[in-house]
């Protein structure tokens, strides 16, 4: 459901994300396999649709309303995926700078708050100073860079006390 949401009956795509949001919201007893499943899925959709990363942060921003414990894992998990796997290690700055746009909505829809992408970008800068390879210091500015400009995520961090 997660990969072909909004490709067909497009005038139905506010009941799809809400019946999706329904099924991972009220999954009572999460087995591990169902878990790992929907990360992978999630993250692979993410990076590789970038025409779907804001139905994906709607999906999100409606799973923050009802359960924020359960949104904040999976953005963490995603988030902490895509940042070990395809940015650093794979280098893959198309699908890395599609997670930061949805990590951009998501804080535009306040699914995230601005201090915690502000802890993120800044843990992030931290590490890849340590890090002497230079190449990668390129896709994480790009990525950093298409955070800052996606919706009006630059203007609530700057409203933030801890910019």
């Amino acid at each position: 459901m997660l990969i072909r949401i909004g490709d067909e009956k497009r005038e139905m795509i506010n009941a799809h994300i809400d019946v999706l949001k329904t099924k991972i919201v009220t999954q009572s007893a999460w087995v591990d396999d169902t878990e790992e499943i929907l990360l992978q899925t999630l993250i692979k959709v993410i990076q590789n649709l970038p025409h779907k990363v804001f139905v994906y942060g709607a999906l999100m921003g409606l799973i923050a309303c009802e359960s924020p414990e359960i949104c904040r894992k999976l953005v963490n998990d995603v988030v902490n995926s895509t940042i070990s796997t395809s940015l650093l290690k794979e280098q893959d700055a198309f699908g890395s700078r599609n997670v930061f746009r949805w990590l951009s909505y998501l804080v535009y829809l306040r699914a995230v708050s601005p201090q915690a992408a502000i802890g993120f970008l800044t843990h992030l800068l931290q590490e890849q100073v340590k890090n002497e390879a230079s190449f990668q210091r390129d896709v994480v500015l790009d990525c950093i860079f298409t955070f800052l400009l996606c919706q009006d995520t630059h203007a609530q961090l700057m409203n933030c006390p801890d910019k």
